[in-house]
């Protein structure tokens, strides 16, 4: 990045294939240490993950708010062969652009290093939110004793829900065939319950929990959304926005927020007619 910024260039070659390199090589590495944070957490990767996760958001704000590629990303755009570039081109120019201006390049002095302090409460914040909603899946366990409740369900389900048990309650013996079993809140557990279960008072107790993640108890969220919502206000109005729904749709084929909330309505009141009748 350093290389690139003391001599950008103003050309396509020059300056946004180096620019994807750099982002290729972060998406490559980084990526896949957000999924296995998701589907493979463990303390000394989640430690590891939040140790790393300050310097990432450093090194995103640093490249979005470069003004050597912003200045040389406004003269590509400004010259006049730029409408004759493929129209996929203009588009990436014009996303660039944009999103330095969302990632506060045009913000100066103290504005500046307010909204960079905001990206970094707010990747610490969500990651604490995203933790919470793992623990309190993984602290959620729904046990089924009666066989009949899971007739006609396939084996390799009970076999799964099966050893879900035995992992849960080694000194408790259990069969794929006479239980008990663990249903989890983990989507390859939770679906096939939800879908093949004629136990109706089951799942709605397994979605109830689904849906209530994180929201009582040692996990709760509620304080990380109020001061997540707080944040992302106070971000959006340091750009000139009025809120976060603005700032967010700034980037979205919705474009306003008028035009979501008519969307809603029309969903809303589709649900409210016959044919949608539940």
């Amino acid at each position: 990045l350093t290389k690139l910024e003391q001599n950008p260039g103003k050309t396509w070659d020059t300056l946004l294939v180096p620019l994807e390199e750099i982002r290729r090589i972060i998406h490559s590495t980084w990526d896949p240490i957000r999924h296995l944070i998701g589907v493979k957490n463990s303390p000394a990767l989640r430690e590891a993950y939040q140790d790393a996760m300050p310097k990432m958001v450093s090194f995103y704000l640093r490249l979005s708010q470069s003004k050597p590629i912003f200045d040389a990303l406004k003269v590509m755009h400004d010259a006049p062969d730029f409408k004759q570039l493929p129209s996929a081109k203009q588009r990436v120019i014009n996303s660039s652009l944009l999103q330095a201006k969302l990632s506060g390049i045009e913000l100066e002095g103290p504005a500046q290093l307010r909204f960079n302090q905001i990206s970094q409460d707010l990747s610490q914040i969500q990651t604490v939110y995203s933790n919470n909603v793992l623990d309190s899946s993984k602290a959620f366990e729904l046990v089924v004793t009666d066989p009949k409740s899971l007739d006609s369900i396939a084996k390799n389900y009970l076999e799964m829900w099966s050893a879900n048990y035995q992992v849960r309650h080694p000194e408790t013996p259990t069969t794929p065939e006479q239980g008990p079993w663990s249903i989890t809140l983990d989507m390859p557990s939770y679906l096939p319950f939800m879908k093949y279960s004629g136990d109706r008072a089951a799942r709605e107790k397994l979605y109830r929990a689904y849906v209530t993640r994180a929201s009582s108890g040692n996990f709760d969220n509620g304080p990380n959304i109020y001061k997540i919502l707080e944040l992302r206000t106070e971000q959006a109005k340091l750009l000139g926005y009025q809120r976060y729904a603005e700032l967010s749709l700034a980037t979205k084929m919705a474009g306003t927020v008028e035009a979501v909330d008519q969307l809603l309505g029309g969903l809303v009141a589709g649900m409210a007619n016959d044919d949608y009748a539940v």
